[in-house]
């Protein structure tokens, strides 16, 4: 990441860019990621006249955008409608478990309740009572063995039909963990959760279900925003760091195997490590049902590694888009998840995108 949050971290970026504006004005006017050679995307495509978008992905085999409300989006019309289960107040979360089973955590009038897919069928699954009652939704992840609700002191398992119930040490506190994780990932005997705080800085935990100990994990300076926080081929956990603030422009991902971390590229400005695309941060990652690796940038817009190379994917993309999310389906289209203009549909083979509204 760049040299001056390492020195810098939190929210003195915010004080160090605005003094560094008034000095020079010219040294932020002239950022840039690299002229697109084809501006032909529309502007209206971008129009900030949506809900705020959290992110997109898959669930009982449909498209599903996560904003004021969840949406299950048409990619055929390019429409999106409220997600709805027969006779469900509020869905609060959702998330897909072993052999691909569907979740959903709803919020009734007694407190809150847990649906599963059965035969096509969606059966109330029994939850212990202190969540039932619950007054505040926990956070519900899964992955291919269990299913976790994560609460402020503790988490609750269901795995073999059976709930446990795991008491949790207080988590690390720093000025840029005061907001609720914007990423929880289960994977296997870990909970992951990922922090975003914007210029305030962020960070990544780790819990180890078996002991209920949080760790925090130190990527690059510690300080960095989580922007993605996702699971990969073989098992592997994947993020996406970024900054982009004020001049500052940071992106790093990296992967860890299950016995170290590594870092996979570095984008940003003035410090590149394996990237040979102009410098930019990064938003999201995923992967294609074939594991190619995608990445999404606010500046560059969608990128693909291609034999060791960085390939820009989207013709036109103007610099500068908020974005914050991806998913790639298997019929080859790029969900886009924008901050507050909605989702783009980009079909990677004929290079079609299309806009799809979702509260207006």
């Amino acid at each position: 990441m760049s040299r001056l949050y390492r020195i810098f971290p939190h929210g003195t970026v915010l004080l160090l860019g605005a003094a560094l504006l008034l000095a020079n004005f010219s040294i932020f006017g002239h950022v840039t990621a690299g002229e697109p050679t084809d501006k032909s995307i529309d502007p209206a495509l971008f129009k900030r006249d949506q809900p705020t978008l959290l992110r997109v992905g898959e669930w009982d085999g449909r498209v599903v955008v996560e904003a004021d409300r969840f949406y299950t989006l048409d990619l055929d019309r390019a429409t999106a409608k409220p997600l709805e289960l027969p006779g469900v107040e509020e869905i609060v979360g959702v998330a897909t478990g072993e052999r691909g089973k569907p979740f959903a955590l709803c919020k009734t009038k007694g407190g809150h309740s847990l649906l599963v897919k059965e035969k096509d069928k969606w059966i109330e699954q029994e939850l212990p009572d202190e969540v039932r009652k619950s007054r505040k939704p926990p956070r519900l992840t899964a992955d291919a063995a269990s299913v976790a609700l994560l609460a402020e002191d503790k988490v609750y398992r269901l795995a073999a039909k059976k709930w446990t119930t795991i008491s949790l040490t207080p988590r690390p506190e720093h000025l840029c963990m005061m907001h609720d994780a914007r990423h929880v990932l289960l994977a296997g005997e870990r909970m992951y959760l990922g922090y975003d705080s914007g210029e305030w800085g962020g960070g990544l935990l780790r819990l180890d279900l078996g002991t209920g100990k949080w760790e925090e994990i130190k990527l690059d300076d510690g300080h960095t925003p989580v922007h993605d926080l996702k699971s990969g081929p073989g098992g592997k956990v994947w993020t996406v760091e970024g900054l982009d603030h004020l001049g500052l422009m940071d992106g790093v991902v990296h992967s860890y195997d299950g016995k170290a971390w590594k870092m996979l590229c570095r984008s940003s400005k003035g410090d590149p490590e394996n990237w040979d695309l102009p410098s930019a941060s990064l938003a999201a990652l995923a992967f294609d049902v074939k594991g190619n690796l995608w990445l999404l940038s606010g500046w560059l817009g969608l990128i693909r590694r291609e034999k060791e190379k960085w390939v820009r994917v989207t013709p036109g993309w103007h610099d500068c888009q908020p974005v914050q999310s991806l998913h790639m389906t298997s019929s080859g289209v790029a969900v886009i998840g924008t901050l507050d203009a909605g989702v783009l549909l980009f079909e990677v083979e004929s290079k079609r995108i299309r806009r799809v509204t979702l509260g207006k």
